[in-house]
């Protein structure tokens, strides 16, 4: 075997190895029926899903910056490990807005929409501008796509208000977790968004585990395939677009206030971030890590250790220090309650 095949071998054997150590979907209980009025959805199931989770494919609520606030919740828990978002959000535009973007690729008008729709940041609630900023900054460092929807007639394609029911449609909630064996939870229902407070909302989900019997696997391929037909913009009810570009930096922009995201109760499962030593302790750092290459400088390990050694230690230890690079065969006896018993332990 080459090298490089070995190199490959060694870095599936990696993969393989990460993977049976990451916590799975299936490794947890899942309630079929969430309720805000009876859990916290944010921590009793995003988070927990989303802690599990490699990849989430959402269709959410609407282009506004409280709809995009309840669309980030969990999503610490996926950035911990590099997980990936997939979104697509209705753009409720007035239909004659809807036949210029679509007719005409008007992208301006796109983006003068979705701007407005934002609002100023000096105008969001905490919970709501923690929301954004979370969603922003995954936006900046790719951990999130994000898309919008405009309604058309499914089969005249005139435009139409997303909320409009005359073709037939109804407004989807629903989002895909997926795990790194592949496993899928299905989650769907209805979100009441509030303008003004995200912690007044009332949120109802079913879920669905696709490993639990045939049926619900057959669900999750259904809805797995009408979300890779919206994503991909082939769904005749629906015209899907990429962000325009002034929508895209305008969200980067956002992303620069935030100085670590965090969940829109303030709450964050991304660790710590330990502080930078000063300038002192840089010098520190060198000087102990130089010091025993240094005149006289073998004994720094001893002079630095945290521990006091006992004075019979401290001898033999000067002595292996001192007489480096030969080697010396240490031993330390231990004495049991009964007198007969003693135990040796040799370590060079």
């Amino acid at each position: 075997m080459t090298q490089s095949n070995d190199s490959a071998a060694l870095m599936q054997k990696a993969d393989r190895a990460l993977a049976s150590a990451r916590l799975l979907l299936s490794d947890s209980v899942w309630q079929a029926w969430y309720r805000s009025t009876e859990c916290d959805i944010l921590h009793d199931f995003y988070i927990p899903a989303l802690r599990a989770s490699v990849r989430y494919d959402r269709v959410a609520g609407y282009f506004t910056s409280t709809s995009l606030a309840v669309a980030s919740q969990g999503f610490t828990a996926l950035i911990k490990h590099q997980g990936h978002v997939r979104l697509v959000v209705g753009a409720d535009l007035d239909p004659e807005d809807v036949r210029a973007i679509v007719d005409q690729d008007d992208r301006k008008r796109l983006s003068d929409s979705l701007l407005a729709e934002l609002g100023g940041l000096d105008n969001w609630p905490e919970t709501v501008s923690n929301g954004m900023g979370l969603l922003s900054w995954m936006v900046q460092e790719g951990y999130l796509e994000l898309r919008v929807a405009l309604r058309v007639h499914r089969e005249t394609g005139e435009p139409l208000a997303f909320s409009s029911s005359v073709d037939g449609y109804a407004h989807e909630k629903w989002a895909v977790f997926r795990d790194a064996d592949d496993n899928r939870l299905v989650a769907a229902g209805s979100i009441n968004e509030s303008k003004t407070a995200l912690t007044l909302n009332a949120e109802n989900l079913v879920v669905r585990c696709d490993w639990e019997g045939d049926k619900d696997a057959q669900f999750a391929d259904r809805v797995d395939a009408s979300f890779e037909a919206i994503w991909n913009d082939d769904d005749p009810g629906l015209r899907v677009l990429t962000l325009p570009d002034a929508v895209q930096e305008r969200l980067i922009q956002i992303a620069a206030t935030v100085p670590k995201p965090k969940e829109i109760d303030g709450s964050s499962e991304l660790p710590p971030e330990a502080p930078r030593p000063s300038a002192k302790e840089w010098l520190q750092f060198a000087i102990l890590r130089d010091a025993p290459r240094m005149p006289n400088g073998r004994l720094v390990g001893m002079v630095t250790a945290p521990v006091e050694p006992w004075p019979h230690q401290a001898v033999v230890a000067r002595r292996l220090i001192e007489s480096w690079p030969y080697s010396f065969c240490s031993a330390t006896r231990w004495v049991s309650a009964r007198p007969s018993r003693r135990v040796w332990r040799c370590a060079r």
